[in-house]
């Protein structure tokens, strides 16, 4: 019995059917893939990133416990010398030299290891931070702690405090701003970080095209590492706004990339 049109639309709906299936089953089986490529990115740069912060903070030790130590002795020895000798103006520069040099090596090695964020949490570093910036700039970086932010996982934490210390570091350094707010919220899907600033601005996205500006390159790559998303708006009437947000459960649940 020849088959009728019916059977025909029939058998070339079912063939369709099963054509889309297996492009379906196709395209998720790429989706998967490309996905957990992604992640296995994001765990090789977090891991890299966290091998980079352990010799920051190995080095930082070094610095203080060891230069430190010695400077702060060959500082004493010269103050003894000076005291005995007050006309002697070399000492006395160079004790002053000394002591300006212990106080950059400790800023150093504070730049290298918050201390803060290993025994006191995200607040306490970025609290430290800004009156660091605050004692010694004209500019005025204000920042209030926020709840909820202490059970970051601590390498991740780190991640964020970077992102924080440069941001602030360029905004200083390029954008001649006076006054840097910065804000957190934690939500119940998404933690939110915003830094405004009342600097002249720039073309974020020219500046991130371009080589010597590595400080965006790394602000974009360690948010990236967290799964999160920046937006940058910036005009020189307005200064510069930077909006990022970060799923929750990449940072408060250390095994979830």
């Amino acid at each position: 019995m020849p088959p009728t049109q019916t059977d025909l639309f029939y058998s070339f709906l079912a063939g369709l059917t099963v054509i889309a299936v297996l492009f379906s089953v196709f395209a998720l089986s790429i989706f998967y893939h490309l996905r957990e490529k992604r992640k296995q990115l994001r765990d090789k740069l977090f891991q890299d990133e966290c091998l980079i912060e352990a010799d920051k903070a190995r080095i930082a030790r070094d610095l203080h416990d060891d230069l430190g130590s010695l400077l702060t002795g060959l500082q004493f020895s010269f103050a003894a010398l000076a005291e005995k000798d007050r006309s002697n103006l070399l000492l006395v520069s160079s004790t002053e030299q000394i002591g300006a040099s212990i106080l950059r090596l400790r800023e150093i090695a504070l730049n290298l290891l918050p201390r803060e964020l290993e025994t006191e949490g995200l607040n306490a570093a970025i609290e430290s931070f800004v009156e660091r910036i605050n004692s010694v700039n004209r500019v005025q970086v204000n920042y209030l702690p926020v709840a909820g932010i202490q059970e970051i996982d601590k390498e991740k934490a780190m991640l964020l405090f970077r992102v924080i210390q440069e941001i602030i570091s360029n905004s200083i350094k390029h954008s001649k701003a006076s006054v840097i707010d910065v804000g957190i919220e934690v939500h119940h899907s998404h933690f939110i970080l915003e830094i405004r600033d009342d600097g002249t601005g720039f073309d974020y996205e020219h500046c991130l095209q371009q080589k010597y500006h590595s400080g965006l390159k790394n602000i974009q790559s360690r948010i990236g590492m967290l799964n999160g998303i920046i937006h940058v708006e910036s005009s020189a009437e307005n200064g510069t706004h930077y909006f990022i947000t970060i799923p929750y459960r990449q940072l408060f649940h250390a095994n979830n990339w």
